[in-house]
């Protein structure tokens, strides 16, 4: 490195001896990049993740992957404490927003590292794969733990659906001391994260440790329950709940609306994934299409390569680049054989003797009007037929609201709420695919948790507590100020693709210890500028100064009111300009950052 001469602005204090502010930094020119808190070698600097919000305990300004998270999941904090093996520490963060995080590290779409600011250096910290880490820790423990119940309220709380909507409000509603009885139509709990997400996806035995941690919190489960058939609104009422919550799902088929589409050999991609969940396998012929581009549809299309089919194929009307699949889940699916055919509808499904024999595509011009609503155009011009034994629609679900009528919850399509996520009905809320459609795992969390705080607002005869507000994400910062060497993103290690088509073990295998730590500790810590916490231990070296990739973030302020410089010998020793003996810790140089931050150039 050449010799250059950093200029420190300096200002007086009464006494070098007087406690003083060393560092000051501009938050409003900091990027949170955590440098001068690396090259600091005596930790007068530190990441400001001890002083968080008081009420909530998140940090008081959100980066933009905190931003995007539908839970809030105070992602800075979790990473820091991965990264510094404090594993309990992170996963206690991430169950204040969700009580699955072992499920969410499996199956979430990670909103969060689509925002993540590293992603156009050197790929976007892997969030997800370090929650998974941290959360399988726990359940390899004997099961997961739960934080300490409050005393009992002497309220009760009917939860109706146990899907993630329904098992996060339960979660929470037990937390908070009320007597919870939870209600599942199906002969087990988990909802769709049972019947609709694959085994090769979701272990069962995952899901069913962190469903115990949920039921453990209370007082009745009661499965084979539906309702409308055997509960409603009155005699939940009748039997002493003082709240409800409905978050039954959406359970009703959407149609392709076709020719053909009742022949034998037609299956609709969720009762399809229901029946290979609950052990009755379809007979499939060698040969399957599966109509549509989301999660489902890559669901079935794995599914239906395990149960024997040697040609599998997706259709979507979306382009390649636009299919609602993670990209990640269509990776692996393509790599085990899965053929994709993008940019094409469904003209008609072609039968013989009542089975189908094939499937006639037309190609989709566009999927949505120049209103953003959804409204495919097509060109008729542009048509062929595909070869099908059996074909899989997974379009999507509807919420069947059949089971309200006469329960006085208002709903047009969807059930309406308030800011509550309460209904019409006093006392009665919702939350999940009945309000909102069908929407992620995780933003059916995050909606049961804030209903189930409505709730808790109402059973205590109080207004619902607003959220403690968060700065909000601030803009990115000039990539030219910031140059970064590359540390390569963590590859999730899986079954090889011949070796996992056949079988429906769990495809991904989880991160080690050493690379969720090495993981976490590739996060920029974004937004959140560092403080001076022992300002009276800094020997004022500048290394925090010379390392910043801000110009102006950092000033020195010295005691003596000197305006000082340092320069950098060649064997890399500070030494400040007019002093022939240096203090001690600038007998060595700075120890490279664990950003791998390069030298910014003078």
């Amino acid at each position: 490195m050449e010799n250059r001469v950093i200029y420190n602005e300096a200002r007086l204090a009464p006494n070098p001896a007087t406690p003083n502010e060393a560092v000051l930094i501009d938050p409003d020119l900091c990027c949170g990049c955590n440098t001068c808190v690396n090259v600091c070698r005596l930790d007068v600097l530190m990441p400001d993740r001890a002083l968080p919000d008081p009420d909530t305990g998140a940090s008081p300004v959100r980066a933009p992957c905190e931003a995007a998270c539908p839970a809030g999941i105070d992602i800075k904090r979790q990473l820091a404490y991965i990264a510094k093996a404090q594993y309990w520490e992170a996963l206690q963060l991430i169950k204040k927003e969700t009580p699955l995080p072992s499920v969410c590290g499996r199956v979430c779409p990670r909103f969060c590292e689509k925002k993540c600011r590293r992603a156009p250096i050197d790929g976007a910290v892997a969030i997800n794969m370090t929650k998974r880490f941290v959360a399988d820790i726990d359940l390899g423990k004997g099961g997961a733990r739960a934080p300490a119940k409050k005393p009992k309220t002497g309220h009760k709380a009917a939860v109706v659906g146990s899907g993630p909507a329904g098992l996060s409000a339960a979660y929470y509603l037990g937390l908070e001391g009320h007597s919870v009885c939870l209600f599942e139509a199906s002969p087990k709990l988990g909802g769709i994260l049972r019947y609709g997400v694959p085994d090769q996806r979701l272990s069962k035995e995952v899901l069913d440790k962190e469903i115990r941690t949920i039921t453990d919190l209370c007082e009745d489960v009661r499965v084979n329950t539906a309702f409308g058939r055997d509960i409603t609104v009155e005699s939940l009422k009748a039997e002493g709940f003082d709240a409800i919550f409905l978050g039954f799902g959406a359970q009703k088929l959407v149609r392709l609306g076709v020719e053909g589409e009742d022949l034998l050999g037609v299956y609709h991609g969720v009762r399809f994934l229901n029946a290979i969940n609950a052990g009755t396998k379809p007979d499939l012929g060698s040969t399957v299409v599966v109509i549509g581009g989301g999660m489902v549809a890559v669901d079935a299309a794995q599914s239906a390569l395990r149960l024997g089919a040697a040609d599998v194929t997706m259709v979507a009307l979306e382009a390649r680049d636009a299919f609602p699949a993670y990209e990640e889940e269509l990776r692996l699916a393509i790599e085990e054989g899965v053929k994709v055919i993008p940019s094409y509808g469904v003209k008609r499904i072609i039968g013989e003797a009542g089975r189908v024999k094939a499937v006639e595509l037309k190609a989709c011009v566009s999927v949505y009007d120049e209103a953003g609503l959804f409204n495919p155009r097509y060109d008729e011009s542009k048509r062929f037929v595909l070869s099908a034994d059996d074909v899989v629609t997974a379009i999507g679900q509807a919420a069947d609201l059949s089971p309200l009528e006469g329960s006085g919850v208002r709903a047009s399509g969807f059930i309406d709420v308030d800011e509550a996520y309460q209904t019409s009905v006093p006392g009665v809320f919702a939350a999940g695919d009945l309000v909102a459609g069908s929407k992620s795992v995780i933003e059916a969390i995050a909606a049961g948790h804030r209903a189930a705080a409505g709730m808790d607002a109402y059973l205590k005869g109080r207004k619902k507590a607003a959220r403690s507000p968060r700065g909000a994400a601030g803009e990115i910062i000039e990539k030219d100020l910031l140059e970064f060497e590359r540390v390569e993103r963590a590859v999730m290690p899986t079954l090889a693709p011949e070796e996992r088509k056949h079988v429906f073990d769990e495809i991904e295998l989880g991160l080690s210890e050493e690379a969720a730590r090495k993981e976490a500790a590739r996060c920029l810590a974004c937004n959140q500028p560092p403080v001076s916490t022992y300002p009276d231990e800094c020997w004022y070296c500048g290394a925090c100064v010379e390392h910043c990739p801000v110009p102006g973030a950092i000033r020195m302020v010295h005691p003596l009111n000197q305006r000082m410089g340092w320069k950098r010998k060649a064997t890399g020793e500070l030494f400040r300009v007019g002093q022939a003996n240096p203090p001690s810790p600038n007998l060595r140089p700075p120890s490279p950052s664990p950003l791998n931050r390069k030298a910014v150039k003078a």
